[in-house]
């Protein structure tokens, strides 16, 4: 997608992802993939991604907010219109996204409208935590 690498993560299956400053590259082993603008991504430029335990591809962007890719298709989660610096899951299953804003939490759509919160700047003090193998807090 682009030369300029923010992100990159090994997934399950052992493909190496790059996140670049023009989308999202998907390296097999002997050819890339990519995902760009034309696929779905309405801001390219990506900063963090996470796979998740179901396997699905959480891509974090400069100013598109966060992005869900399940092999699939792309979806737009609009919560967090800002810089997503950073991706955790948590034991629970919760996603935390570290932006500008600020901490936002994700708990998936099988919590309805309370799926999501917004948390302040605590999500950097979770990555930082479960960085140094220790539990995140719990929040609520």
């Amino acid at each position: 997608a682009n030369n300029f690498v923010e992100a990159i993560i090994e997934d399950r299956e052992g493909n190496l992802w790059f996140g670049t400053m023009g989308g999202v590259s998907r390296y097999d082993g002997k050819t890339f993939d990519s995902l760009k603008v034309e696929d779905g991504l309405v801001d390219a430029e990506v900063r963090s991604m996470l796979e998740d335990r179901e396997g699905n591809l959480w891509i974090g962007t400069y100013s598109g907010g966060v992005y869900k890719y399940d092999g699939q298709a792309i979806e737009n989660f609009n919560f967090a219109h800002d810089v997503v610096d950073d991706i955790l899951e948590d034991s629970q299953g919760n996603l935390w996204f570290a932006t500008w804003d600020g901490g936002h939490r994700y708990r998936g759509p099988h919590h309805g409208a309370g799926g999501h919160r917004h948390h302040g700047a605590t999500v950097r003090h979770a990555r930082a935590t479960a960085r140094r193998g220790r539990r995140a807090p719990a929040h609520r």
